[in-house]
């Protein structure tokens, strides 16, 4: 009976191989067609991502890799030959060994310290204030909003004004009760009006996002711990705190960043004074390149700040994701 049928099918051309076999001819053309299926179905998300990779590295990673390479020459615009000579990693350990580099470290670090740690908590006792039920409670956050919607250089100018020896209102307030003071003449001073004037301004930030997470939260652990007769204070410390830490630490995280990165407000209030005590890394790196023209020294801070940045970013981000899936 098969031979029958072998040679019925050597007369009449019929194949024996049937079309679902994976070595048809079909099954080879199919094949194309499920890969280019496969990449229509995986292209867009990566289509949609790409002008926004171009942007990113257009405007982000090519300058950060400029200043990097920059930071390898002895790099001075009133030099007639610049670009100059290759010094490899001078630069940085010039940077590191200066006196100035580490006083602009530390006034970075107690702007950095007082602000964020005053804006977390007023920013937090006004979410928590606000999300009461209180008359005019839209009209309070709206005003409460405001201050972070205003340019750091108009915030600056405003203060500036407020705190100005002769015709500032804040001076004079003060010297109505006998305290003459001159405001960017000493250390604590100096530092005082950059921190009330940031702190003003971003306050309003952290109070938006922890407002935000406090309206996300369940009401049931609030409800048993009614019951179980917990008070006000106990479920903010034992429920509130511990199911907004997401929240908080996005606060923290955008506030530790951009402090960090803090030019405006030392530059318009105190231009880093008095004798450089204010003289934050973002100040001293703006010093650095166009009041002595050194742009490679310029440039190894701007490498050294963003590295600090990004370790901090790093650091706070996997504390985040440790307590939220803890």
């Amino acid at each position: 009976m098969v031979r029958q049928f072998l040679l019925f099918s050597i007369f009449t051309g019929t194949k024996i191989l049937s079309t679902s076999s994976p070595y048809s001819d079909s099954s080879r053309r199919a094949l194309p067609r499920w890969r280019w299926s496969l990449i229509q179905k995986s292209a867009p998300p990566y289509l949609l991502l790409g002008p926004a990779f171009i942007v990113l590295s257009a405007t982000v990673l090519y300058p950060i890799c400029y200043a990097f390479y920059i930071s390898l020459f002895d790099f001075n615009l009133l030099d007639d030959d610049y670009p100059t000579r290759w010094v490899a990693f001078q630069n940085y350990a010039d940077v590191l060994s200066s006196g100035r580099f580490w006083n602009a470290v530390s006034a970075t670090s107690i702007l950095t310290i007082f602000c964020v740690g005053l804006e977390f908590a007023l920013g937090f006792g006004l979410a928590l204030l606000v999300s009461q039920p209180l008359p005019g409670r839209k009209l309070i956050r709206t005003i409460l909003i405001a201050p972070v919607l205003m340019t750091p250089v108009a915030v600056a100018i405003v203060f500036r004004l407020m705190w100005h020896e002769e015709f500032g209102i804040l001076n004079y307030f003060f010297e109505t009760f006998g305290y003459d003071i001159a405001w960017t003449g000493s250390k604590i001073p100096a530092f005082s009006i950059i921190i009330v004037a940031e702190v003003w301004q971003n306050t309003s930030f952290v109070f938006l996002v922890l407002l935000g997470g406090m309206q996300m939260l369940p009401s049931e652990p609030y409800e048993a711990a009614s019951i179980d007769g917990a008070g006000y204070w106990e479920k903010v410390w034992h429920l509130t705190i511990p199911l907004l830490a997401p929240a908080i630490m996005v606060a923290v995280l955008f506030r530790l960043v951009f402090t960090i990165r803090m030019f405006e407000k030392p530059f318009v209030l105190t231009e880093g004074g008095p004798i450089n005590a204010t003289e934050t890394i973002s100040l001293l790196i703006r010093n650095e390149a166009f009041t002595y023209y050194e742009i490679g020294r310029s440039s190894t801070m701007s490498i050294i700040l963003t590295l600090i940045t990004i370790v901090m970013a790093v650091v706070l981000i996997k504390i985040l994701y440790r307590k939220e899936f803890s």
